[in-house]
């Protein structure tokens, strides 16, 4: 086809013109699509049928091999797209990369979150008798671990005197705890927690004649197990019960009655609270 364009200006050697092509059905199912690059550059054709096609490349080559011997290139149709003329082997240019916080372009959710958790404390162990109180706890989350910052308050209990005649002292405790949890399954979020907390025992008698406050600290370290509910993406449920040995406990003594109350040997605890991630 080349060849009776050309006719008697076809070369007698060996062109040094090189050209390759692809054809494919054009995306709208209207037809095909043919790309041809050449040393000159890259053009884009679109026809009815592969014969049109073949019709056009034909005439582009002619064109290259001997611009003066193809007189009917006005017939040559319109590419579909305009022509890009680079060097073949020139590389294309990457797209730029989005801008985060553009309207309408994605954003990679963050590995990692901060966590806000008012929560409610209940406890066996630290106090006389059973003690619940606020909390609040604040923490990191990457992954499947979290990292905890909490404290929480355990409100007034009165001691009761050994025969039973009336209180002789108030306690209340303050805690601050450290801690890291790790998800072993993720839906729902469930796995161990290991906390270290450091509590403040204070109090002071009354109805005795020596009544002035104290207070003492309590060391204890806590094992426990966690479970997560998410409700929205940002909003979880939480529930732990955990048990911890005090690892330095406390008395409390008033006057010259002496000591009415000593921390537990094992301490119970169960934390429930409703987490914001941010």
């Amino acid at each position: 086809m080349i060849s009776e364009r050309l006719g008697d200006s076809a070369p007698q050697e060996r062109s040094s013109v090189q050209a390759s092509g692809r054809i494919e059905r054009d995306p709208s199912g209207s037809g095909y699509r043919l790309e041809l690059r050449t040393g000159a550059g890259e053009r884009q054709l679109s026809a009815a049928d592969c014969r049109e096609l073949a019709s056009s490349a034909s005439l582009i080559l002619a064109l290259l091999i001997d611009p003066h011997a193809a007189p009917e290139a006005a017939e040559l149709p319109a590419a579909s797209e305009p022509a890009v003329v680079s060097p073949p082997s020139a590389a294309p240019e990457p797209e730029p990369e989005p801008r985060a916080g553009e309207p309408g372009e994605p954003t990679t959710p963050r590995s990692w979150r901060f966590t806000v958790r008012p929560e409610l404390v209940a406890d066996l162990g630290i106090l006389p008798a059973v003690a619940a109180g606020p909390g609040l706890a604040l923490g990191l989350r990457f992954g499947a671990t979290s990292l905890e910052l909490s404290g929480s308050y355990l409100p007034t209990q009165q001691v009761e005197r050994p025969n039973g005649t009336g209180s002789v002292a108030e306690l209340r405790a303050i805690g601050l705890q450290l801690g890291a949890c790790q998800a072993l399954l993720a839906r729902p979020r469930l796995g161990p927690c290991l906390q270290l907390e450091y509590a403040s025992l204070s109090g002071r008698g009354i109805n005795v004649s020596d009544g002035e406050s104290a207070s003492a600290p309590v060391l204890t370290a806590l094992l426990g197990l966690r479970l997560s509910v998410a409700f929205r993406d940002w909003l979880h449920g939480v529930l732990e019960l955990a048990a911890g040995l005090p690892v330095r406990g406390a008395e409390a003594t008033v006057g010259n009655i002496g000591v009415v109350h000593e921390t537990g040997d094992l301490v119970g605890r169960l934390r429930t609270g409703v987490e914001f991630q941010l």
